[in-house]
């Protein structure tokens, strides 16, 4: 099945832009994940899912903000990149599987104790200056037609450069004691097939992090668990009816100061109205035809973007702390043509 967008995510490049936080704050070091799959399971049956916290499912507890956040970018996401439509939770309508989610975002601090160590030195050569005085006495007597008796005395004295050559040797270091914290955030999926409430697929992700938001350290791990998902075979009517132009890129609806989600450019497709424009990887897409993407899901800033080949539309792109107006007109998707 052909997918609606191409998710390469920003996490695993090297740069930051302008709305978001510092790429550092982002990305995960020390990732590892554990993922189970039901070899038996047809996921292409499946074409609908709801996603519930563990404390919902289990607890009855109410939705928290941070959870409603979480689900906004995890709902967003395998819809786009899974093959199936989100279904909020509800008495009414059943999803062909649920998704049971829990996570942790835990600060653990150690004590680094203090260390000697030895490193080379060159210690370079120098000039020693050294001063010798030397004296010289006689008495003084002569007998004749001068009478001279006496004592004489003489001084002089010699100065002598020394030179000695460099040479390595070795100097001690102490680095003193110091406290180091990290985060570890945890995210967990567990999917159920709601036909027999059997268990068909279970990942774990953890990693290491210097933000204490989970909403942003935990984009990394749920993308790189969530890309594990088996692809399943909802078909999207909604956004292909009408739609045969392309503008040219593809994006992730992306959480970039904890609050609010923005539409980021991922990829620009060469030969594109995009790619006449100018438009780049990591643009931020503020408003389509004057309308605000902020807070909208994949399928709503897909909907701004529709139309067939010669619509236009209009774009306001935020780059690198400069605002951009930009208006592309459709051409003809490949895949139409």
């Amino acid at each position: 099945m052909k997918k609606l967008i191409i998710l390469l995510f920003y996490c695993l490049s090297t740069y930051s832009f302008s709305q978001s936080v510092e790429i550092n704050k982002i990305f995960c070091g020390n990732y590892d994940q554990q993922v189970y799959n039901d070899p038996e399971v047809d996921y292409s049956k499946f074409k609908s899912f709801s996603l519930v916290s563990i404390n919902q499912f289990l607890k009855k507890e109410q939705q928290s903000f941070l959870e409603k956040q979480l689900e906004f970018f995890l709902s967003n996401f395998i819809y786009s990149q899974c093959g199936m439509k989100y279904i909020p939770v509800s008495d009414s309508i059943k999803p062909d599987i649920l998704i049971v989610y829990d996570y942790s975002n835990d600060y653990q601090e150690k004590y680094i104790a203090p260390k000697a160590y030895t490193i080379p030195y060159w210690k370079s050569g120098s000039i020693i200056n050294s001063t010798i005085n030397s004296t010289s006495s006689g008495s003084l007597n002569v007998a004749g037609d001068v009478n001279l008796t006496g004592n004489a005395l003489g001084s002089k004295q010699t100065t002598i450069n020394t030179t000695t050559p460099g040479e390595w040797t070795q100097i001690q270091i102490q680095k003193p004691g110091y406290s180091e914290g990290k985060y570890y955030p945890n995210l967990s999926l567990i999917i159920y097939e709601t036909s027999n409430n059997k268990k068909v697929w279970e990942g774990i992700g953890t990693g290491t992090s210097d933000n204490k938001d989970f909403r942003l350290s935990g984009q990394f791990i749920m993308t790189n668990l969530g890309v594990k998902i088996p692809v399943g075979s909802y078909n999207y009517e909604e956004l292909t009816e009408e739609n045969n132009g392309q503008v040219g890129f593809n994006f992730i609806i992306f959480n970039s100061d904890g609050q609010n989600f923005y539409p980021v450019i991922l990829n620009v497709f060469k030969d594109s109205p995009a790619y006449a424009k100018g438009l780049k990887f990591e643009d931020i897409i503020l408003t389509v035809n004057g309308i605000s993407t902020t807070n909208k899901s994949v399928k709503q800033t897909m909907l701004l973007l529709r139309g067939n080949a010669g619509t236009k539309i209009s774009l306001t792109i935020e780059r690198t702390d400069r605002i951009l107006n930009k208006t592309l007109i459709k051409t003809l998707r490949p895949s139409a043509k």
